[in-house]
Formats: C-alpha cells, structure tokens, sequence
C-alpha cells in the first residue's frame, strides 16, 4: 500500500476487536455511537473506526473522520451473509460494486485498490471473490431471502453499511474500497439478535443471556454464529495486516 493515512471502517466492535488489540493507540475519539482510534498497527498509522450499525450510523462517522482527519484512503471491513451456495464463513469478499437496495444506487469500487486488495489476498492465501455487494437496512436472516436479495441486485454478499461507506468516500473524493467475511454463509439462518447488540455495536453478556431466557432455540444458533465470527475476524485482521504491511 501507499504511504498516507489509513481509515479502516467497521460497524461493529467484534469485527475490529483483533486490530483494535494489536494497536498502539494515541488518540480516542468518542462521537456516539462511533469510536475513532488513530495511532499505530503494523508500523503503520492508522485510523481505526467503529461507526456503528447502519447506514445513517456510518454516514455521519464517515463524513466527520474524512473532514477532521482526511486519510489518504479508506477501507470498510466487516462481516456479511453470502447470497450464494459456494462462500463459506471466513471467505472474503471484495467488492467491484455495491448497491442500496432500498434507494437502487450503485456505487462501482475503485479499481486500483480493488486489485490490490485482489492481490494481496492472492499473496497471503486468504479466499477471497470480487463480485458485487447489497446493502440492506434490516438484518436478512433466511437462506430464501439472502438467496432472492442476492439474485435481485446480482450481488454476492448483504451487509448494512457499506453503499453508505461508498457514497460519502465518493462525494469527498477518497480513494476507498469495500473488504468484507462472510459471517452466515447461505445456509446458516441468522437469530434475530436486535435485542443483544447496541446501537453502538457492541455486544452485552447480559443482553445475550436475557436473549437466551426468552428465546431458548436460539442457543444452538449463536454457537454456530460464533464459530463463524471467530474465522470471519481472522480472516479480516489477515487482510488488514497485508493491507497495512
């Protein structure tokens, strides 16, 4: 990668908890419900974010991080459900486009760090596709409807943040690009989690054990999940170590 600061992007704080852990941090901002960390990972500065989920989240974090920082380039990663049969949890996708399936825009990805990101996966080993992203403002939780979402707007993979990453860089003129795990591949159905993760993104042990007292079914579905995550942030801390070396 070039020299120049580096914004890295994430909604929530179990996706960047293995880069958050291995950072020499020298600032911290709180902008509810958004965390900005700069300082040092991988001999390399950086600006690590979490905006919190969802659009409107990522938006003001982005706009605010680009005014009063202005990095060089910009990277959203995080976790994502595959729409189709062949990505498993842990595989990477990189985006060439993302589309809002709510308002139909569609945001192409910026080629030069696209294939960079292609090949650095390429050098490290990592899985990885290029193909397209959906972004979504509801969890999508079946394999029916990741599968349909997938079709409908010819994309690999749904999140529920990155067409708002993509629209911000762009208006602001940042070089940026879209590195996304897939967290639940098509066939793992997704719980219902609204309730145990905050607007902030995080995660409370007793949000998660009061879930589990009034939804008893779901236990055997978060231990699946948390497999998932577990190669879903090794893969993203791999990527942002080759991304940042």
């Amino acid at each position: 990668m070039n020299e120049g600061l580096i914004a890295i992007f994430g909604a929530l704080d179990d996706e960047i908890r293995i880069i958050r852990s291995k950072m020499a941090v020298d600032e911290q901002i709180h902008l509810k419900p958004s965390l900005l960390l700069r300082g040092q990972f991988n001999k390399r500065e950086i600006l690590l974010v979490r905006s919190g989920i969802g659009k409107p989240a990522m938006e003001r974090t982005v706009d605010w991080c680009l005014e009063n920082f202005k990095p060089d380039s910009c990277l959203n990663v995080g976790y994502a459900g595959g729409t189709t049969p062949h990505m498993s949890a842990g595989d990477l996708i990189i985006a060439t486009s993302v589309v809002d399936a709510e308002s139909g825009k569609k945001f192409p990805a910026n080629e030069g760090l696209s294939d960079t990101a292609g090949n650095l996966c390429a050098q490290k080993g990592l899985k990885a596709m290029r193909g397209g992203l959906v972004t979504v403002g509801k969890v999508v939780s079946s394999p029916h409807e990741k599968a349909f979402v997938g079709t409908e707007h010819d994309a690999f993979a749904i999140d529920m943040e990155s067409s708002a990453f993509m629209e911000r860089c762009a208006a602001a003129g940042t070089p940026c690009v879209v590195v996304r795990a897939i967290l639940d591949p098509l066939d793992v159905v997704l719980p219902n989690m609204d309730d145990v993760i905050g607007a902030d993104g995080k995660m409370s042990f007793g949000r998660v054990a009061g879930h589990l007292f009034h939804h008893p079914k779901d236990t055997l579905a978060l231990h699946k999940i948390e497999y998932c995550a577990i190669k879903a942030r090794e893969a993203i801390t791999e990527f942002v170590e080759a991304w940042t070396s």
